[in-house]
């Protein structure tokens, strides 16, 4: 973890915090177990922790963050079907916020197996 992305998440409520680790492990594992993906790039994007493969046209960036609606969010851009398509996946079992975000109110609420398809569909998305 980069020292900008560590002081991200410092800077956050240790509930908020937790759950963004969580989700930045998830994308890290997710990646690593996909050889379409390849090794990802981790920087800052308004602030926020961003992920998207080093290889072009490979995949979308998604980030880590906070959310005014819930503790912490997993977001896509909102230009991509990365959200609808889980929305439409996994009907009623995640909230959403449109087509930007997955909301998070608790880590015990992020359901690896879900995430981890919604997260390899942004990470392989230009495939």
């Amino acid at each position: 973890m980069t020292p900008e992305i560590a002081a991200v998440l410092d800077a956050q409520p240790a509930l908020t915090a937790q759950g963004m680790a969580r989700l930045r492990d998830l994308i890290l594992e997710t990646a690593v177990s996909d050889p379409r993906v390849g090794p990802l790039s981790e920087s800052l994007k308004w602030g926020q922790p961003a992920f998207r493969p080093k290889a072009a046209n490979t995949g979308t960036t998604l980030r880590v963050a906070a959310h005014k609606d819930a503790a912490f969010a997993l977001y896509a851009p909102c230009s991509t079907t990365v959200i609808p398509t889980h929305a439409e996946r996994f009907a009623g079992a995640d909230r959403i916020d449109g087509t930007r975000a997955i909301l998070f109110d608790h880590p015990d609420q992020i359901d690896a197996d879900r995430l981890r398809l919604t997260i390899l569909h942004g990470l392989t998305y230009f495939l």
